[in-house]
């Protein structure tokens, strides 16, 4: 399969985000949001896919595999009663990140990003540990000890070796953790009514981005 070009695939995105947004603000179209969001991480998967050369190697299956994990949470976080489950899934998704940018740089090969971003994750967690139910509390940390060690890995990567592809998953490993921010400050201390658009609009420019790792 011939990559698929970064314009349609991004217009692709941004047009299904758009009707899973609609489905999110507007209560008469509600059903829009557990078609288009699903969708949307679909086409990211494809994207990647487009990417895979023969034989295909660690990277790209990682990758891919960390996006199928994203889109089993994607589905699950659609319903209230699966916020647990769909934590797993995304903490799943970041091991696979993790194995796919550890693949020609060691993990800890730079130790700064780690410090910075696990002291990071620390502040965070403590200002939304109030606010995280009892039962919640073991899988959040869990959680955030696989993004943060994600988001510190993607630096060390971009750091080690500065290329475009890696400056783009760096960023994206970025955004995803000011995404699960948001995600958590709207469900953990105070919703606020723009809070799923900039969720959906933070968190797919995430993953987008780390799928240019392939490149």
């Amino acid at each position: 399969m011939p990559p698929f070009s970064p314009i349609l695939a991004v217009s692709c995105l941004c047009l299904s985000v758009f009707f899973a947004l609609l489905g999110e603000y507007v209560p008469r179209l509600r059903a829009l949001r557990y078609v288009f969001k699903p969708l949307s991480t679909i086409i990211l998967i494809l994207w990647a896919v487009s990417f895979w050369e023969r034989p295909v190697g660690r990277v790209s299956i990682a990758l891919t595999l960390g996006l199928v994990f994203s889109l089993m949470g994607d589905a699950l976080l659609l319903f209230e009663s699966k916020f647990r489950e769909g934590l797993i899934a995304f903490l799943l998704a970041h091991l696979a990140y993790l194995v796919a940018l550890t693949s020609g740089v060691g993990f800890l090969a730079s130790i700064w990003p780690f410090l910075i971003w696990f002291a990071s994750g620390g502040i965070l967690l403590r200002i939304l540990w109030s606010g995280v139910p009892k039962g919640l509390g073991i899988p959040v940390a869990l959680y955030m000890l696989a993004l943060v060690a994600m988001a510190a890995q993607a630096s060390t990567v971009a750091l080690v070796r500065p290329t475009f592809a890696s400056m783009m998953a760096a960023i994206g490993a970025g955004l995803f953790v000011v995404s699960d921010a948001l995600l958590a400050f709207d469900r953990f201390r105070r919703p606020w009514r723009t809070a799923r658009l900039l969720v959906y609009s933070s968190y797919f420019a995430a993953q987008g981005l780390l799928v240019y790792f392939l490149k």
